[in-house]
Protein backbone atom coordinates (compact mmCIF):
# COMPACT_ATOMS: atom_id res chain seq x y z
CA UNK A 1 0.00 0.00 0.00
CA UNK A 2 2.82 2.42 1.02
CA UNK A 3 4.65 1.82 -2.33
CA UNK A 4 1.60 2.28 -4.41
CA UNK A 5 1.15 5.82 -2.23
CA UNK A 6 5.03 6.70 -2.66
CA UNK A 7 5.04 5.93 -6.67
CA UNK A 8 1.57 8.04 -6.65
CA UNK A 9 3.66 10.86 -5.27
CA UNK A 10 6.48 10.81 -7.07
CA UNK A 11 4.24 10.90 -10.15
CA UNK A 12 2.50 13.97 -9.04
CA UNK A 13 5.86 15.57 -8.65
CA UNK A 14 7.08 14.35 -11.84
CA UNK A 15 3.92 15.58 -13.58
CA UNK A 16 4.35 19.32 -11.58
CA UNK A 17 8.04 19.60 -13.00
CA UNK A 18 7.74 18.89 -16.05
CA UNK A 19 4.54 21.17 -16.77
CA UNK A 20 7.23 24.03 -14.93
CA UNK A 21 10.04 23.32 -17.78
CA UNK A 22 7.20 23.27 -20.54
CA UNK A 23 5.64 26.79 -19.83
CA UNK A 24 8.96 27.97 -18.87
CA UNK A 25 11.19 27.17 -21.30
CA UNK A 26 13.93 25.18 -21.47
CA UNK A 27 16.30 25.45 -18.49
CA UNK A 28 20.16 24.95 -18.81
CA UNK A 29 22.69 24.18 -15.93
CA UNK A 30 26.39 23.12 -16.18
CA UNK A 31 27.22 19.75 -17.11
CA UNK A 32 27.37 17.60 -14.05
CA UNK A 33 30.54 16.72 -12.69
CA UNK A 34 31.15 13.29 -13.71
CA UNK A 35 32.19 13.03 -17.10
CA UNK A 36 34.20 10.31 -19.22
CA UNK A 37 34.18 8.20 -22.28
CA UNK A 38 30.77 6.79 -21.05
CA UNK A 39 28.94 10.04 -21.26
CA UNK A 40 27.93 12.94 -18.90
CA UNK A 41 25.60 11.83 -16.22
CA UNK A 42 21.92 13.13 -16.76
CA UNK A 43 22.73 14.12 -19.95
CA UNK A 44 20.18 11.99 -21.99
CA UNK A 45 20.70 13.34 -25.37
CA UNK A 46 24.27 13.34 -25.38
CA UNK A 47 24.67 17.21 -26.39
CA UNK A 48 26.98 17.90 -23.67
CA UNK A 49 24.76 19.56 -20.86
CA UNK A 50 22.31 18.74 -18.36
CA UNK A 51 19.54 20.83 -18.97
CA UNK A 52 15.27 20.20 -18.75
CA UNK A 53 15.58 18.52 -22.26
CA UNK A 54 16.85 15.60 -20.48
CA UNK A 55 14.24 15.60 -17.96
CA UNK A 56 11.24 15.42 -20.51
CA UNK A 57 13.48 12.48 -22.08
CA UNK A 58 14.17 10.47 -18.66
CA UNK A 59 10.50 11.28 -17.74
CA UNK A 60 9.57 9.94 -21.02
CA UNK A 61 11.44 6.66 -20.54
CA UNK A 62 10.22 6.04 -16.89
CA UNK A 63 6.47 6.54 -17.98
CA UNK A 64 7.32 4.03 -21.06
CA UNK A 65 6.44 6.84 -23.62
CA UNK A 66 9.15 5.84 -25.85
CA UNK A 67 11.27 2.31 -25.24
CA UNK A 68 14.97 3.52 -25.38
CA UNK A 69 16.94 6.50 -24.49
CA UNK A 70 19.23 8.40 -27.34
CA UNK A 71 22.54 6.93 -25.57
CA UNK A 72 25.38 4.59 -25.52
CA UNK A 73 25.19 3.63 -21.91
CA UNK A 74 22.00 4.51 -20.58
CA UNK A 75 23.07 2.90 -17.37
CA UNK A 76 25.37 4.89 -17.13
CA UNK A 77 23.98 8.15 -17.75
CA UNK A 78 20.67 7.77 -16.25
CA UNK A 79 21.22 5.72 -13.25
CA UNK A 80 21.61 8.53 -11.21
CA UNK A 81 21.72 7.15 -7.51
CA UNK A 82 23.79 4.30 -8.74
CA UNK A 83 21.37 1.55 -7.54
CA UNK A 84 21.44 -0.34 -11.12
CA UNK A 85 17.85 0.72 -12.32
CA UNK A 86 16.54 3.65 -14.05
CA UNK A 87 13.18 4.54 -12.75
CA UNK A 88 11.41 7.52 -10.87
CA UNK A 89 14.43 8.08 -7.94
CA UNK A 90 16.03 9.07 -10.65
CA UNK A 91 13.32 11.26 -12.76
CA UNK A 92 13.36 13.21 -8.91
CA UNK A 93 17.06 13.37 -8.59
CA UNK A 94 17.21 15.14 -12.13
CA UNK A 95 14.39 17.22 -11.29
CA UNK A 96 15.99 18.11 -7.77
CA UNK A 97 19.24 19.16 -9.51
CA UNK A 98 17.65 20.89 -12.21
CA UNK A 99 15.87 23.13 -9.65
CA UNK A 100 19.64 23.69 -8.03
CA UNK A 101 18.12 21.93 -4.97
CA UNK A 102 21.04 19.69 -5.45
CA UNK A 103 24.23 20.57 -6.99
CA UNK A 104 25.59 16.68 -7.84
CA UNK A 105 23.64 13.38 -8.13
CA UNK A 106 24.26 10.78 -5.21
CA UNK A 107 26.29 8.38 -8.08
CA UNK A 108 28.75 11.46 -8.58
CA UNK A 109 30.29 10.39 -4.70
CA UNK A 110 30.35 6.81 -4.80
CA UNK A 111 33.57 4.52 -4.88
CA UNK A 112 32.38 2.53 -7.94
CA UNK A 113 29.05 3.83 -9.07
CA UNK A 114 26.73 1.67 -11.74
CA UNK A 115 29.36 -0.86 -12.73
CA UNK A 116 29.55 -2.20 -15.93
CA UNK A 117 28.15 -5.43 -16.61
CA UNK A 118 30.29 -7.90 -18.17
CA UNK A 119 29.32 -11.63 -19.72
CA UNK A 120 32.12 -13.19 -17.51
CA UNK A 121 30.79 -14.03 -14.22
CA UNK A 122 33.27 -14.67 -11.50
CA UNK A 123 32.91 -18.04 -9.75
CA UNK A 124 31.19 -18.64 -6.87
CA UNK A 125 33.60 -20.36 -4.34
CA UNK A 126 32.29 -23.54 -2.64
CA UNK A 127 30.02 -23.11 0.69
CA UNK A 128 31.58 -24.55 3.40
CA UNK A 129 28.84 -25.69 5.60
CA UNK A 130 29.15 -24.42 9.41
CA UNK A 131 28.63 -26.90 12.58
CA UNK A 132 24.88 -25.55 14.49
CA UNK A 133 24.42 -28.40 16.99
CA UNK A 134 24.59 -32.22 17.52
CA UNK A 135 21.95 -34.05 19.73
CA UNK A 136 21.06 -37.48 20.59
CA UNK A 137 17.35 -38.25 21.47
CA UNK A 138 16.28 -41.78 23.22
CA UNK A 139 12.77 -42.99 21.69
CA UNK A 140 10.91 -45.74 24.50
CA UNK A 141 9.32 -47.91 21.87
CA UNK A 142 7.89 -51.58 21.52
CA UNK A 143 8.22 -54.32 18.90
CA UNK A 144 6.60 -53.63 15.51
CA UNK A 145 5.25 -50.18 16.88
CA UNK A 146 5.89 -47.38 14.11
CA UNK A 147 6.72 -43.84 15.25
CA UNK A 148 7.26 -40.28 13.64
CA UNK A 149 10.86 -38.60 14.41
CA UNK A 150 10.48 -34.66 13.99
CA UNK A 151 13.76 -33.27 13.34
CA UNK A 152 13.04 -28.88 14.36
CA UNK A 153 14.46 -25.97 13.87
CA UNK A 154 14.96 -23.49 16.98
CA UNK A 155 15.31 -19.72 16.16
CA UNK A 156 17.70 -20.08 13.70
CA UNK A 157 18.77 -16.71 12.48
CA UNK A 158 20.95 -15.63 8.91
CA UNK A 159 21.53 -11.96 9.15
CA UNK A 160 24.30 -12.07 6.08
CA UNK A 161 22.35 -14.63 3.67
CA UNK A 162 19.12 -14.69 1.80
CA UNK A 163 18.65 -18.48 1.98
CA UNK A 164 20.27 -21.55 4.11
CA UNK A 165 20.53 -25.05 3.39
CA UNK A 166 20.56 -26.74 7.04
CA UNK A 167 22.01 -30.31 6.47
CA UNK A 168 21.14 -33.52 8.66
CA UNK A 169 23.43 -36.31 9.55
CA UNK A 170 21.37 -38.83 10.98
CA UNK A 171 22.36 -42.03 12.45
CA UNK A 172 20.96 -45.02 14.42
CA UNK A 173 21.42 -48.57 14.59
CA UNK A 174 19.84 -50.76 12.16
CA UNK A 175 19.68 -53.87 14.56
CA UNK A 176 16.84 -52.36 16.80
CA UNK A 177 15.13 -49.49 14.04
CA UNK A 178 14.20 -49.31 10.29
CA UNK A 179 13.57 -46.44 8.38
CA UNK A 180 9.41 -46.81 6.94
CA UNK A 181 9.60 -43.43 4.72
CA UNK A 182 12.52 -40.46 4.90
CA UNK A 183 10.16 -37.96 4.65
CA UNK A 184 6.38 -38.51 6.36
CA UNK A 185 5.35 -34.66 5.19
CA UNK A 186 4.07 -36.45 1.94
CA UNK A 187 1.76 -39.41 0.44
CA UNK A 188 4.41 -40.92 -1.17
CA UNK A 189 7.01 -43.16 0.59
CA UNK A 190 10.23 -41.74 0.15
CA UNK A 191 13.48 -44.59 0.62
CA UNK A 192 16.08 -43.18 -1.97
CA UNK A 193 17.79 -40.15 -2.63
CA UNK A 194 15.90 -37.26 -4.36
CA UNK A 195 13.97 -33.99 -4.02
CA UNK A 196 10.87 -34.45 -2.13
CA UNK A 197 8.05 -32.86 -4.39
CA UNK A 198 5.81 -30.36 -2.80
CA UNK A 199 8.39 -29.87 0.00
CA UNK A 200 12.07 -28.04 0.26
CA UNK A 201 13.42 -31.51 1.23
CA UNK A 202 16.41 -33.07 -0.14
CA UNK A 203 17.24 -36.62 0.84
CA UNK A 204 20.97 -36.72 -0.14
CA UNK A 205 22.10 -40.35 1.05
CA UNK A 206 20.58 -43.38 3.06
CA UNK A 207 21.85 -46.36 3.90
CA UNK A 208 19.88 -48.10 5.59
CA UNK A 209 22.21 -51.13 6.47
CA UNK A 210 24.53 -48.94 8.11
CA UNK A 211 21.91 -46.91 9.79
CA UNK A 212 22.75 -43.15 8.57
CA UNK A 213 21.16 -41.06 6.39
CA UNK A 214 21.33 -37.18 5.29
CA UNK A 215 18.76 -35.01 4.60
CA UNK A 216 18.98 -31.18 3.97
CA UNK A 217 15.97 -28.37 3.78
CA UNK A 218 16.36 -25.02 2.23
CA UNK A 219 14.90 -22.19 3.34
CA UNK A 220 14.65 -18.25 2.29
CA UNK A 221 15.35 -15.95 5.44
CA UNK A 222 14.87 -12.28 5.31
CA UNK A 223 17.71 -10.58 7.40
CA UNK A 224 16.83 -10.92 10.98
CA UNK A 225 13.51 -13.38 10.60
CA UNK A 226 14.19 -16.72 12.42
CA UNK A 227 13.24 -19.82 11.73
CA UNK A 228 11.48 -22.11 14.06
CA UNK A 229 9.35 -25.70 14.01
CA UNK A 230 9.38 -29.21 12.59
CA UNK A 231 11.54 -29.29 9.15
CA UNK A 232 10.99 -32.78 8.37
CA UNK A 233 9.15 -35.87 9.67
CA UNK A 234 10.84 -39.22 9.24
CA UNK A 235 9.19 -42.66 9.78
CA UNK A 236 10.35 -45.36 12.06
CA UNK A 237 9.59 -48.99 12.73
CA UNK A 238 11.05 -50.87 16.05
CA UNK A 239 12.86 -54.26 15.78
CA UNK A 240 12.84 -54.37 19.44
CA UNK A 241 11.31 -53.19 23.00
CA UNK A 242 13.19 -50.66 24.83
CA UNK A 243 15.36 -47.29 24.80
CA UNK A 244 16.38 -46.74 21.01
CA UNK A 245 19.14 -43.63 20.14
CA UNK A 246 18.97 -41.58 16.97
CA UNK A 247 22.09 -39.47 16.68
CA UNK A 248 21.72 -36.18 14.42
CA UNK A 249 24.39 -33.32 13.38
CA UNK A 250 23.21 -30.11 11.62
CA UNK A 251 25.13 -28.10 9.77
CA UNK A 252 24.26 -24.95 7.62
CA UNK A 253 25.57 -23.43 4.47
CA UNK A 254 24.34 -19.83 3.91
CA UNK A 255 24.18 -18.02 0.07
CA UNK A 256 25.04 -14.34 0.55
CA UNK A 257 22.30 -11.79 -0.48
CA UNK A 258 24.79 -10.43 -2.81
CA UNK A 259 24.91 -13.28 -4.36
CA UNK A 260 21.40 -12.91 -5.59
CA UNK A 261 21.98 -10.47 -8.51
CA UNK A 262 18.03 -10.28 -9.59
CA UNK A 263 17.92 -11.13 -13.50
CA UNK A 264 14.52 -11.14 -13.93
CA UNK A 265 11.85 -9.38 -12.08
CA UNK A 266 7.94 -9.43 -12.58
CA UNK A 267 5.89 -6.85 -10.86
CA UNK A 268 2.09 -7.62 -10.79
CA UNK A 269 1.04 -3.33 -9.44
CA UNK A 270 -2.25 -1.95 -8.35
CA UNK A 271 -4.18 -0.90 -11.93
CA UNK A 272 -4.07 2.54 -10.10
CA UNK A 273 -0.28 2.92 -10.50
CA UNK A 274 1.15 5.60 -12.70
CA UNK A 275 1.93 3.85 -16.13
CA UNK A 276 1.87 0.15 -16.50
CA UNK A 277 0.86 -2.30 -13.57
CA UNK A 278 2.10 -5.51 -15.66
CA UNK A 279 5.99 -4.99 -15.82
CA UNK A 280 8.78 -7.77 -16.74
CA UNK A 281 12.52 -6.81 -17.22
CA UNK A 282 15.70 -7.74 -17.67
CA UNK A 283 18.06 -5.76 -14.81
CA UNK A 284 20.79 -6.58 -16.90
CA UNK A 285 19.85 -4.55 -20.00
CA UNK A 286 17.05 -3.23 -18.50
CA UNK A 287 14.55 -4.34 -21.84
CA UNK A 288 11.04 -4.78 -20.18
CA UNK A 289 7.47 -5.35 -20.84
CA UNK A 290 5.55 -3.18 -19.58
CA UNK A 291 1.07 -3.44 -19.62
CA UNK A 292 -1.93 -1.87 -18.85
CA UNK A 293 -4.51 -4.05 -17.68
CA UNK A 294 -6.31 -5.52 -14.93
CA UNK A 295 -7.19 -8.93 -17.16
CA UNK A 296 -5.23 -12.24 -16.73
CA UNK A 297 -1.59 -11.99 -18.29
CA UNK A 298 0.09 -14.97 -20.11
CA UNK A 299 3.89 -14.85 -19.97
CA UNK A 300 6.54 -17.48 -20.62
CA UNK A 301 10.80 -16.68 -19.73
CA UNK A 302 12.55 -19.33 -22.18
CA UNK A 303 16.29 -19.81 -20.68
CA UNK A 304 19.29 -20.80 -23.21
CA UNK A 305 22.63 -20.79 -21.72
CA UNK A 306 23.63 -17.04 -21.00
CA UNK A 307 20.27 -15.45 -22.72
CA UNK A 308 16.31 -15.89 -22.41
CA UNK A 309 12.94 -14.58 -24.02
CA UNK A 310 10.36 -13.05 -22.41
CA UNK A 311 6.78 -13.34 -24.01
CA UNK A 312 3.64 -12.29 -23.16
CA UNK A 313 0.89 -13.69 -25.12
CA UNK A 314 -2.47 -12.25 -23.53
CA UNK A 315 -3.31 -9.56 -23.39
CA UNK A 316 -1.14 -8.22 -25.95
CA UNK A 317 1.71 -9.95 -27.46
CA UNK A 318 4.98 -8.58 -26.75
CA UNK A 319 8.77 -10.03 -26.57
CA UNK A 320 12.14 -9.14 -25.58
CA UNK A 321 15.36 -10.63 -25.43
CA UNK A 322 16.89 -10.67 -21.84
CA UNK A 323 20.94 -11.45 -20.60
CA UNK A 324 21.92 -13.78 -17.95
CA UNK A 325 25.11 -13.09 -16.24
CA UNK A 326 26.12 -15.20 -13.33
CA UNK A 327 26.20 -18.99 -13.21
CA UNK A 328 22.13 -19.03 -11.32
CA UNK A 329 19.51 -17.62 -12.97
CA UNK A 330 17.73 -15.41 -10.40
CA UNK A 331 14.14 -14.07 -10.33
CA UNK A 332 12.28 -11.75 -8.04
CA UNK A 333 8.23 -11.93 -8.86
CA UNK A 334 6.03 -9.51 -6.79
CA UNK A 335 2.75 -9.60 -6.74
CA UNK A 336 1.20 -6.83 -3.65
CA UNK A 337 -1.74 -5.17 -4.63
CA UNK A 338 -5.12 -4.42 -3.17
CA UNK A 339 -7.78 -7.26 -4.48
CA UNK A 340 -10.95 -5.37 -3.33
CA UNK A 341 -10.41 -2.57 -6.15
CA UNK A 342 -12.89 -3.38 -8.94
CA UNK A 343 -10.02 -3.04 -11.57
CA UNK A 344 -7.78 -5.35 -9.81
CA UNK A 345 -10.64 -8.29 -9.29
CA UNK A 346 -9.11 -10.04 -12.76
CA UNK A 347 -5.73 -9.19 -12.71
CA UNK A 348 -3.67 -12.07 -12.29
CA UNK A 349 -0.59 -14.04 -14.52
CA UNK A 350 0.61 -17.34 -15.53
CA UNK A 351 4.10 -17.62 -16.13
CA UNK A 352 5.38 -20.79 -17.58
CA UNK A 353 9.20 -21.14 -17.09
CA UNK A 354 11.06 -22.93 -19.60
CA UNK A 355 14.43 -23.79 -18.53
CA UNK A 356 17.07 -25.07 -21.17
CA UNK A 357 20.28 -23.08 -19.96
CA UNK A 358 21.79 -26.11 -17.96
CA UNK A 359 21.40 -23.59 -15.12
CA UNK A 360 19.53 -23.38 -11.70
CA UNK A 361 16.71 -20.92 -11.22
CA UNK A 362 16.03 -19.36 -7.58
CA UNK A 363 12.98 -17.24 -7.87
CA UNK A 364 11.94 -15.30 -4.88
CA UNK A 365 8.07 -14.79 -4.72
CA UNK A 366 6.42 -11.99 -2.87
CA UNK A 367 3.22 -13.03 -3.58
CA UNK A 368 0.46 -12.50 -0.69
CA UNK A 369 -2.51 -12.22 -3.37
CA UNK A 370 -1.85 -15.49 -4.78
CA UNK A 371 -2.22 -13.76 -8.00
CA UNK A 372 1.07 -15.39 -9.62
CA UNK A 373 1.08 -19.42 -10.89
CA UNK A 374 4.30 -20.81 -12.11
CA UNK A 375 4.70 -23.59 -14.45
CA UNK A 376 6.78 -25.79 -16.08
CA UNK A 377 6.79 -26.36 -20.08
CA UNK A 378 4.31 -29.18 -19.87
CA UNK A 379 2.05 -26.91 -17.53
CA UNK A 380 2.32 -28.72 -14.49
CA UNK A 381 2.20 -26.35 -11.56
CA UNK A 382 5.54 -25.30 -9.73
CA UNK A 383 4.81 -24.72 -6.03
CA UNK A 384 8.20 -25.37 -4.57
CA UNK A 385 10.63 -27.32 -6.37
CA UNK A 386 10.96 -28.46 -10.49
CA UNK A 387 13.28 -30.95 -11.39
CA UNK A 388 12.09 -30.51 -15.02
CA UNK A 389 13.07 -27.08 -14.90
CA UNK A 390 15.55 -26.80 -12.44
CA UNK A 391 13.73 -24.47 -10.89
CA UNK A 392 13.65 -23.70 -7.03
CA UNK A 393 10.91 -21.03 -4.96
CA UNK A 394 11.72 -19.29 -2.09
CA UNK A 395 8.34 -17.80 -0.08
CA UNK A 396 9.30 -14.31 0.59
CA UNK A 397 7.44 -11.70 3.19
CA UNK A 398 4.27 -12.12 2.37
Amino acid sequence: MWSNKLFNIRFIFICLITFLFLISGSIVLSQSGDSNQRGIIGDMNEDGIVDSTDYIILTRYVLEIIDELPVEDKLWVADLNGDGLIDSSDVILLGRYLLEMIDEFPKESMEDPTPVPTPSSKPNPTPTPVFLDEKTSNVNTVQGEIFNFVFSADNLKNKESLSALYIYTVTYNPDVLEVVDLCSETYEKVLTPKWVEGTDIEILEFKPDEGMFIFSSEKFFYVDKGLSGALNSVKFKSKADGLHQIDYKVERISEDIDDFRRDVVVDLMNFYVGGANFVTRCANTRKRIGIKTGEFVELSLSFDANTYRAHSISPREVTYDGEILGDTINIEINADFPINVPENKNFRTNITIVNNSGKRIRIVSNNPTGRITLVDRHGDEITMYSEEENVRIYVGEN
